[in-house]
């Protein structure tokens, strides 16, 4: 393993680490870019670019850099036919190990708060309409359920007839609640 930690990068592998228990012990790519987009939405700045894509926010960057995380035996199975990743034990142990004192404590705290964040919605689902709703009230600054409505139509046929109202309300909801819009 050569990647340079970075308290960013110990984040990430410790978020991914403790976060994958929600999704049955391992990530899909999905859920990898959301929990991502979720740290840097929380402040922890990974200088990656999100915007629409498919399946909500989405980073080409982001992709690059987990297939080099998997050629330094950080994560394993992301270009598996399966795609199902999981952390090592051995990049989670010096994650670990690198976060020390203040910034353990504040590792902490940003990873527990990802975790209230993305409990009800621990599927890839689940964080695509989680995600697509953050971006449209933090990106486009909706801030009205019915207009954040009317743009998934606009973003995707796909997104309006798997997102109702109803779902879309309950996760903007949540993100309020969460403090991740206003």
């Amino acid at each position: 393993m050569k990647m340079e930690m970075t308290f960013e990068r110990a984040v990430l592998i410790k978020a991914f680490g403790d976060l994958s228990g929600y999704f049955g012990g391992n990530l899909t790519r999905i859920v990898m870019q959301k929990i991502v987009y979720f740290l840097q939405a929380m402040g922890l700045d990974y200088k990656v670019t999100f915007s629409k894509n498919e399946f909500g926010p989405y980073s080409d960057e982001l992709r690059r850099a987990f297939v080099a995380m998997e050629t330094m035996n950080i994560i394993h199975g992301f270009s598996s036919d399966s795609r199902n990743t999981t952390v090592l034990p051995e990049a989670y142990k010096l994650a670990d190990e690198f976060l020390q004192g203040e910034d353990r404590d504040r590792a902490s705290e940003i990873i527990n708060r990802s975790s209230l964040l993305i409990e009800g919605y621990e599927s890839p689902y689940g964080m695509e309409l989680l995600a697509s709703v953050h971006f449209l009230a933090d990106q486009e600054k909706i801030s009205d359920v019915c207009q954040i409505q009317h743009a998934l139509s606009g973003w995707s046929a796909q997104k309006s007839e798997k997102f109702t109202p109803e779902m879309v309300g309950i996760a903007f909801e949540r993100l309020r609640e969460d403090n991740m819009v206003h």
